[in-house]
């Protein structure tokens, strides 16, 4: 996930950790639903406003790793 995260945002993997807020690294609604896309075909089930909801990558760990979702 880091990975992905990285690439669109044109940053180093190894700088985000789980407290990093995406929107200081410039994420915004296009770059938000590229990932999106990019986790659904790697078969998370997840929606813009689960992600968008909270931008920290804490919450999004949670909301990919909930396999009641």
């Amino acid at each position: 996930m880091n990975a992905a995260i990285a690439d669109v945002l044109f940053v180093d993997p190894n700088e985000l950790t789980s407290s990093t807020d995406l929107a200081d690294l410039g994420l915004e609604s296009i770059r938000l639903h590229s990932l999106i896309e990019h986790f659904r075909s790697a078969g998370a089930d997840v929606t813009f406003a689960e992600l968008a909801e909270d931008l920290h990558l804490a919450h999004w760990y949670r909301v990919l790793t909930d396999e009641s979702s």
